[in-house]
């Protein structure tokens, strides 16, 4: 036999039957094709994303007031804050506010 590296990147074997570079070619070929699923989490979470996927939301988003009071809170205050968008931003308002700061302006200078 002829020693040299195969196309695979793996040596050849010298030895009399080939079935360890066959099992290590078939080890080498399957790792390359494909990535083997994580079958458990870390012990603890090193990185941000690993914190983040870890992090136990639906405990918080069930056992949590904030979560269930967050969207009536929502729905109490966007029309309280529609008003006061309303009455700022009225012509009558925005007149009002113009003269005042010409005045200012005045007395400055």
């Amino acid at each position: 036999m002829t020693s040299g590296i195969c196309f695979s990147g793996m040596p050849k074997q010298h030895k009399g039957t080939h079935s360890e570079y066959s099992a290590v070619k078939r080890n080498y070929i399957a790792m390359a094709d494909k990535a083997e699923p994580v079958s458990r989490a870390m012990k603890f979470p090193y990185t941000f994303t690993a914190k983040i996927v870890q992090f136990p939301y639906k405990f918080y988003i069930t056992n949590t007031w904030v979560y269930k009071y967050y969207f009536i809170a929502l729905g109490v205050s966007l029309p309280i804050f529609y008003k006061i968008h309303k009455l700022a931003n009225s012509p009558a308002n925005r007149a009002k506010w113009a003269e005042q700061k010409r005045k200012e302006a005045a007395e400055h200078h």
